[in-house]
C-alpha cells in the first residue's frame, strides 16, 4: 500500500507541474499579442541645450534615448535617398502619430529615437561627415539608417528606428508624453 499511495502522489504532483508549465506557456504566448502599457516615466529635455547637429543623450523606459537638432541641410537631403531605403515611408516601424513623415519627427529640425538596433538592439551611434549628420551605425554589425532614422536597403535589420513617444512645447521636449 505505501507504493500505491507514493505512485499516486507522484502522479498529481506530476500533473500538477504540467498544468503550471501550459499555464505558463499560454500566458507567455497571449502577452505577446495584448498590448503593451506606456510607461509613467516623462522625460523632460529643455530645447535650449539643443546645439545644431549634437547628440543628447537620456534613457527613458531603461533604453537609450538620443535628441538631435537636425540642420536645415540634414533635413534637405532626407528626400535624396529615398530609393535606398528599406521601409522609406516608415510603414513597419514604431512612432507616434505625428511623426508618421519623411523626417520621422513632430517638428523636422528635433528628432528623438530609442539608440538601440532593431535587430539585435545594439547601441547606435551618430554618423557624421565633417560637422554634417548623415545617419545613424549599428555598432555590432555596421547597418545604417539615415538622419530620420529609416534603415537602409540590403541590410538584415528589416525596420526603422524606434521613435519613442514624445511631446514638444514651446521650452521642452518630453519624452514619453502623448
Amino acid at each position: 500500500m505505501n507504493g500505491q499511495k507514493r505512485r499516486l502522489y507522484l502522479s498529481r504532483a506530476l500533473k500538477l507541474m504540467s498544468l503550471i508549465v501550459v499555464f505558463a506557456s499560454l500566458f507567455v504566448l497571449l502577452s505577446e499579442f495584448l498590448p503593451s502599457q506606456e510607461p509613467d516615466e516623462v522625460i523632460a529635455i529643455p530645447i535650449t541645450i539643443l546645439r545644431e547637429n549634437s547628440v543628447i543623450n537620456t534613457q527613458w523606459d531603461g533604453l537609450p534615448v538620443m535628441v538631435i537638432l537636425r540642420s536645415d541641410q540634414t533635413i534637405a537631403s532626407l528626400d535624396s535617398h529615398a530609393a535606398a531605403l528599406r521601409d522609406p515611408d516608415s510603414d513597419r516601424s514604431t512612432q507616434p502619430d505625428g511623426a508618421r513623415n519623411a523626417w520621422r519627427s513632430l517638428r523636422p529640425e528635433i528628432f528623438v529615437a530609442i539608440a538601440l538596433g532593431t535587430d539585435l538592439r545594439c547601441p547606435i551611434k551618430p554618423r557624421f561627415e565633417g560637422e554634417q549628420l548623415q545617419g545613424f551605425v549599428d555598432q555590432c554589425r555596421g547597418w545604417r539608417y539615415d538622419a530620420a532614422g529609416r534603415v537602409f536597403d540590403a541590410q538584415d535589420a528589416l525596420r526603422n528606428l524606434r521613435v519613442p513617444p514624445y511631446r514638444i512645447t514651446e521650452e521642452q521636449i518630453l519624452i514619453g508624453a502623448q
